[in-house]
């Protein structure tokens, strides 16, 4: 009795931190992402020799063109510190295939957290805002200083450009 009593005390102190209140102090400490999604776009291509350009096009399509809907692939990669008070920083970000328009290095955002849930808000960089349109937080794999190891990501830019990834705590 006295061995699976022992055994459930270390299982129950080995828990804990998944059982234990989050708050912003949850997400602490720099975390390397990476962010996939695509980039949906109306345009046309313009080709001389080999050589081909996307130009996209808001509004009527110029004369002469034949324009059309377009999913491109686009990823984001970089680190990220959250501060355990709310704010966080971009520390680097690398975008790829389209992935422009997004954050820079030394960008600031606002993040809550509720739950195992949370979202990055109030993005700016240099006392610019950004759109960011809506990047979801999910929290998991806590440490013993019920800090979040793992991070799921879900972003949504506009209603069809959706991108979602993991951040994984340095």
């Amino acid at each position: 009795m006295k061995k699976v009593l022992a055994t459930m005390i270390l299982v129950a102190v080995a828990m804990a931190p998944a059982f234990a209140a989050t708050s912003v102090a949850s997400l602490n400490g720099t975390y390397n992402f990476q962010v996939n999604g695509v980039s949906n776009q109306y345009g046309y291509n313009s080709c001389s020799g080999s050589t081909c350009t996307w130009h996209i096009v808001t509004g009527s399509c110029p004369t002469g063109e034949s324009c059309e809907n377009q999913t491109f692939p686009k990823a984001s990669v970089g680190t990220m510190s959250f501060n355990g008070k709310g704010t966080a920083t971009f520390v680097s970000i690398a975008q790829y295939n389209n992935g422009g328009g997004g954050p820079v290095a030394g960008t600031t955002c606002t993040y809550t957290i509720s739950g195992f849930t949370g979202n990055l808000t109030k993005c700016a960089t240099k006392g610019v805002s950004l759109n960011m349109g809506t990047v979801a937080l999910s929290l998991g794999g806590f440490n013993t200083a019920n800090i979040a190891t793992t991070v799921l990501i879900l972003s949504v830019d506009n209603s069809t450009n959706v991108s979602s990834g993991v951040a994984s705590l340095q």
